[in-house]
């Protein structure tokens, strides 16, 4: 997406614009509940994934006081972005029932989704398609009227635009995304740059010299000693399940913008 608001985000506060972090929501959201609010100004953005038994069973759909609204609250107050997990990856007619419809509601509250391409480009238009009908339909002035929190003041206020990353590549041991299909990744982004702003990847992925695509990377852990729990994870090996970590320095040199944060970082008390 060509809008400076994404692609050049402005520092927070030091590594911050590095950051971003995994929550699980609980029964209750609320700007005192909810943990992301104490540490609104050290991640640039929140990663969720709605499927999950805790957050299905305590959703609640109404459009205008539910759950999602309470999620488009709390990031117009603390200006950050809402990333879904969600990995759409169905024909377009399905996907736009996922992203729109349901007690979900997806495409009012998550500025940013993620997308397999295995079904093909169409995908991608098909979501398109439907975050430009929300937008034209005014769902974005729902939020406008949300005071800021004073300490955010010098960030930049989410954008009422909606954002898709594709998964050109994954961290699991023994995944189907090789080289071929990252391949076939990128230009299906520059396709559609206006609603894709990225790659899901290990690796920084442009090529061209308009090429302008954020990355945002998975499989960032903590070493033992940095960890609250002394976990066994270690960066450079696998967990049981062939998720593959690296460290947060390891991501830094390799130029991705974004680190997507485990369950190490989720534990710890503060992100500075």
């Amino acid at each position: 997406m060509n809008d400076n608001r994404y692609s050049k985000r402005q520092k927070p506060t030091k590594v911050a614009q590095f950051l971003c972090n995994r929550r699980n929501i609980g029964s209750k959201i609320t700007t005192k509940s909810w943990k992301a609010n104490t540490q609104a100004s050290n991640i640039c953005d929140v990663r969720l994934y709605v499927p999950s038994p805790r957050i299905v069973l305590s959703w609640i759909g109404f459009p205008h006081t539910g759950t999602g609204a309470k999620l488009a609250a709390i990031t117009h107050r603390h200006h950050l972005l809402i990333f879904e997990d969600r990995k759409f990856a169905d024909i377009g007619f399905t996907v736009q029932l996922q992203y729109a419809g349901g007690d979900y509601r997806i495409v009012q509250w998550a500025h940013i989704i993620n997308v397999h391409v295995l079904p093909g480009p169409d995908v991608i238009r098909a979501l398109k398609e439907t975050a430009d009908s929300w937008k034209n339909s005014g769902g974005s002035k729902t939020v406008e009227n949300i005071t800021p929190e004073p300490s955010m003041a010098h960030i930049a206020e989410p954008p009422s635009e909606r954002a898709a990353l594709l998964l050109a590549q994954m961290s699991s041991s023994g995944n189907f995304l090789d080289a071929a299909y990252t391949k076939k990744c990128v230009p299906i982004g520059r396709k559609y740059r206006d609603f894709v702003m990225g790659f899901i990847a290990l690796e920084p992925q442009n090529s061209e010299p308009d090429d302008s695509f954020l990355v945002m990377t998975p499989g960032c852990s903590l070493t033992p000693e940095e960890s609250l729990d002394k976990s066994e994870v270690v960066p450079g090996m696998n967990d049981a399940l062939g998720q593959q970590y690296v460290s947060p320095q390891e991501l830094i040199l390799r130029g991705c913008d974004i680190s997507l944060l485990g369950q190490e970082f989720a534990m710890l008390r503060t992100l500075e």
